[in-house]
């Protein structure tokens, strides 16, 4: 078998009936020439081991685009495909049983089509995560599957979507899209658009535990701060509201999505009370604003019932490319927006111990007999610490960082 080039295809007469001619290195990748003197690039594969049917995916007709280079690197990823479980003709053939459905007037089976109406239902539940669940799909999930019939998506696509965000260094990402996905995907199968949820028992490569905070600490002196002003002076760069939303999210320690969500209503002069409904933990959490913090708010504009407002009058999104901004004014590149939350709880635990830390956070003691007759808001100690964490991170930013050791 002679090796497909141009001056190959070019060679290839027609016959009396269809004629093949298979590439000598990239086994299943052909040239089929058709009576008439059509030439088309193809693809050929088993699904199975020996013995099981032989598959066929039609890449495309000699010439523009498809050269004999461009066509074997078709097949060579449709191959790849193949290798990971995938069944390129099976996928090609529902795509177009879904487009003709849909030209019937049939409803779509679209992954996108299906991941739309999951959306829908979730802002019908009042889920604070829809707007985000939506900005992940529509960024990294349906550019990769296209307009895949939601019953061929497979493990192997997950493994993709994770492999993808993984290689580029955001394998927290990768694991939280396969989640939204497989939730989508259960969400189909209570449709019963598919019979079982592919992604059930998928396995991903276990996330190292986060340790990372934008302050050095040291036992001998205060700690440095370098890392955390980069973000601060980075947000300074950028346009309203995202400015402020990043500073209170420094200043306060609260988590990017329910500042993101904070209300005027909210707002009981400069105590914040996140609802239960919006809070991570389901208990709500009143959270004493510095006045620093009450500045930066009490600056942006009422034109909604958010504080931070975007398109629409609804609450900012996009964070991951918030983030991006932000990496790029300040050369900081490995760290989260939760890193934030931690320094603050870390500088605070140091400052006035852990059961402060917990109460500024929001977090649970752990302990429910203590839960039981802990019932007071800590609001005094939170005010205190808040306060100084806020001095601290607004004397570094003048660069005059004011020692606190020993004021818990």
């Amino acid at each position: 078998m002679p090796v497909i080039t141009k001056s190959t295809v070019d060679a290839a007469e027609p016959g009396e009936k269809d004629s093949f001619l298979w590439d000598s290195k990239t086994h299943g990748f052909g040239l089929k020439v058709t009576p008439a003197g059509a030439k088309v690039y193809i693809c050929q594969y088993r699904t199975g081991g020996r013995g099981s049917p032989t598959k066929r995916v039609t890449i495309g007709r000699h010439g523009s685009p498809w050269t004999p280079d461009a066509a074997k690197r078709k097949a060579k990823a449709i191959l790849g495909a193949v290798a990971k479980g995938q069944d390129p003709a099976a996928e090609k053939r529902a795509i177009r049983e879904a487009k003709e459905r849909q030209a019937e007037g049939a409803d779509d089976r679209s992954l996108q089509a299906v991941g739309e109406r999951w959306i829908k239902s979730l802002h019908r539940d009042g889920k604070r995560s829809a707007d985000e669940v939506a900005r992940h799909l529509k960024r990294h999930v349906y550019p990769t599957l296209d307009r895949r019939a939601i019953e061929t998506i497979t493990k192997a696509d997950a493994r993709l979507i994770y492999e993808r965000l993984a290689d580029a260094g955001h394998a927290a990402m990768g694991h939280l899209l396969v989640r939204n996905l497989k939730a989508l995907l259960s969400y189909a199968a209570d449709l019963e658009l598919i019979t079982l949820n592919p992604l059930l028992r998928i396995k991903l490569p276990k996330l190292e535990t986060r340790e990372r905070t934008l302050l050095a600490f040291h036992p001998d002196r205060e700690p440095d701060p370098g890392e955390l002003m980069a973000v601060w002076r980075a947000a300074d760069q950028l346009a309203e509201p995202q400015r402020t939303w990043i500073k209170i999210m420094i200043l306060t320690g609260q988590r990017e999505d329910e500042i993101a969500g904070m209300k005027w209503v909210e707002l009981d002069g400069n105590l914040w009370r996140i609802p239960k409904e919006r809070h991570k933990g389901k208990r709500g959490h009143a959270v004493p604003l510095p006045p620093a913090a009450m500045e930066l708010i009490e600056a942006l504009p009422k034109e909604s019932d958010y504080v931070f407002a975007g398109r629409g009058g609804r609450p900012i999104g996009d964070f991951s490319g918030i983030k991006e901004e932000v990496v790029k004014l300040s050369d900081l590149t490995d760290w989260r927006w939760h890193d934030l939350r931690r320094s603050c709880g870390s500088w605070i635990e140091e400052e006035f111990g852990l059961k402060v830390q917990k109460a500024v956070l929001g977090h649970a003691l752990g302990d429910k007999l203590a839960q039981t007759y802990a019932r007071g808001s800590g609001y005094r100690r939170k005010k205190a610490a808040l306060a100084a964490w806020c001095d601290y991170v607004t004397g570094a930013e003048r660069g005059n960082v004011i020692a606190l050791r020993g004021a818990g």
